[in-house]
């Protein structure tokens, strides 16, 4: 049932950004205390939801909370990598993130400079990313029939490279000065070519994913596996402050989004192949499931 209720966990998590994005886009003209309310009301809707989590008995009642935050990160993050299911499995985590916030955080610039349209086609190209997402994390959850498969990992970091490489290829010589409507960016030509391409991006992400999740927290023990999880998120936010630092430097010295695009999309194929070299099991996973 894990690989299934991640796929669920991951679909979920990127329809919310979208709908966040889009109601985001749709109230930034409003007066600010305003927004600050609706903001307010979303995290106590957050909360009251919380409170319908079932209880769960602690694994490990001896622990106890390290009170400087810095020592124990440390000790966390050495005790996590130490083992090396783990490591690997929050590297590849990591890098999805990295990956999906470069993607997302550049899109709006990019929707206008290459695509030349406004925010409706912002919208629509957050939507198909969302969208290839949820599509992607369920069928790997379905085609998975119930049982890890690490080679899926494979096959979703080569499908993120050729898309990755096809968006750039369809978008890389165009630079539009005027934003123009829905409407006008459907009746260009290269636009469903565009289309399939950010819904193929979302759809790979979601297959490269979802195995992931279900590997970090099979590999880990009952009582370890919500250090494991907690590991992951500060390793996840790191890799995401990297990939905006990486952003501004090539930003800053090329002034190219689609030049920032192509080193995401041919920085799949070294990140799997490291993954492979920690765990051959990536590959000899891909390889008995192809024989099915």
């Amino acid at each position: 049932e894990l690989i299934m209720g991640n796929s669920l966990i991951e679909s979920g998590t990127f329809l919310a950004i979208l709908f966040g994005q889009i109601l985001g886009t749709a109230v930034a003209g409003i007066p600010p205390h305003i927004v600050g309310i609706m903001v307010v009301a979303v995290a106590a809707a957050g909360t009251v939801t919380s409170l319908f989590m079932p209880s769960v008995p602690a694994k490990d009642p001896a622990a106890r909370l390290e009170p400087n935050i810095a020592k124990g990160t440390w000790v966390l993050l050495k005790e996590t990598f130490a083992q090396r299911e783990l490591y690997a499995a929050i590297i590849g985590i990591s890098w999805f993130w990295f990956v999906g916030s470069v993607y997302t955080t550049q899109l709006p610039t990019f929707t206008q400079i290459h695509l030349g349209g406004n925010d409706n086609v912002f919208n629509l190209m957050l939507a198909l990313f969302s969208v290839g997402i949820a599509a992607g994390s369920v069928l790997c959850a379905k085609v998975s029939h119930q049982r890890l498969h690490l080679g899926l990992v494979a096959v979703g970091a080569l499908g993120l490279t050729a898309s990755g490489l096809l968006l750039v290829w369809l978008t890389h010589g165009q630079r539009f000065t005027e934003l123009q409507g829905l409407g006008w960016f459907l009746s260009q030509a290269n636009a469903y070519p565009v289309i399939l391409t950010m819904v193929a991006i979302g759809f790979f992400g979601g297959f490269f994913s979802v195995p992931l999740y279900t590997w970090l927290q099979t590999a880990s023990s009952d009582a370890f596996r919500a250090h494991a999880v907690a590991a992951n998120n500060i390793v996840n936010g790191l890799f995401m402050v990297t990939a905006a630092l990486l952003s501004a430097a090539l930003l800053w010295l090329f002034d190219s989004i689609t030049l920032l695009y192509l080193v995401v999309a041919v920085g799949n194929l070294p990140l799997i192949a490291y993954l492979i070299k920690l765990e051959p099991q990536f590959l000899s996973d891909l390889k008995g499931y192809l024989k099915k």
